[in-house]
């Protein structure tokens, strides 16, 4: 694929499967607009590995102070883990680029989103936040100063399911389906980091994440994610459902959830909108 001076240039923190997915999309047209120009994850050679697929070579930084200093960068796309965003978003934001956010869970901790947008609104850059595994998203959105109540009842198989806020060996014995959390948008982010982001993407969009009701059902007959959304507001309640297929190189996300991503790249890259306040 050729590149013109046009084009974004985009730098990747992180080469798991939905970056590399990502990377592949942005090298072989299905990403139109956009430059690859430098991928940077702290597994270096994991990132190595990814950059002798990819048939442009970009560049691959040793450190993040390599990988934020390269030239001709306008977009930083993050596809790493919560703790990266935690570690990287400021600075990524201070300096100028914009941001393409997947490990959206980590934005309602430590009011990061709100220190972020007040940094984006003062340097003049835009933080992306893709729609994920679910849809609806513009309706919940247009509807969020009317919102009553938002339920996310996600169901996933339980091997998918890592818990970081429970440390003991629940498995034997358990009766599937079962359901392993009842509580709101801010705790479940926290509690299944790898698992849970379209909770977060969800209440930005809408009623908050301390007011976004989310249940999580492990159910070992499932083989797909299972997202299903209700919203009741003064203008009519919603419902929207999703049977999802699992990212084939990662079961704990849907492989929507990459697709999303390319489609807000697409967008972004032509002046696209975000969701958030």
């Amino acid at each position: 694929m050729e590149y013109t001076e046009a084009d974004m240039g985009i730098g990747l923190l992180g080469c798991g499967a939905i970056g590399a997915g990502l990377a592949e999309a942005m090298n072989d047209g299905r990403i139109l607009g956009v430059n690859l120009k430098v991928i940077y994850d702290k597994d270096i050679p994991k990132a190595n590995a990814l950059a002798i697929k990819l048939p442009t070579k970009p560049e691959v930084a040793v450190s993040f102070e390599q990988f934020i200093s390269t030239s001709g960068v306008s977009m930083i796309i993050e596809a790493a883990a919560q703790s990266v965003l935690h570690e990287y978003s400021e600075k990524i934001i201070e300096s100028g680029r914009h941001l393409v956010v997947m490990s959206v869970g980590a934005l309602l901790q430590d009011n990061l989103y709100s220190k972020l947008d007040d940094i984006a609104r003062r340097v003049g850059c835009q933080i992306f936040i893709p729609s994920g595994a679910v849809g609806g998203i513009d309706a919940i959105k247009a509807s969020r100063n009317e919102l009553d109540e938002v339920i996310l009842t996600t169901t996933k198989h339980p091997d998918t399911l890592l818990d970081v806020g429970d440390a003991s060996d629940t498995a034997a014995g358990i009766k599937y389906p079962k359901m392993i959390f009842d509580g709101y948008a801010d705790e479940a982010v926290k509690r299944f980091p790898f698992n849970i982001n379209v909770a977060a993407t969800i209440s930005l969009a809408g009623i908050g994440p301390q007011k976004t009701r989310v249940r999580i059902i492990a159910d070992d007959s499932v083989s797909g994610n299972i997202h299903e959304v209700y919203v009741r507001a003064k203008s009519g309640e919603m419902q929207f459902k999703m049977y999802n297929q699992p990212h084939p190189s990662n079961p704990r996300t849907s492989y929507l959830a990459l697709l999303a991503a390319i489609e807000t790249i697409r967008y972004s890259a032509y002046g696209g909108v975000r969701i958030g306040t």
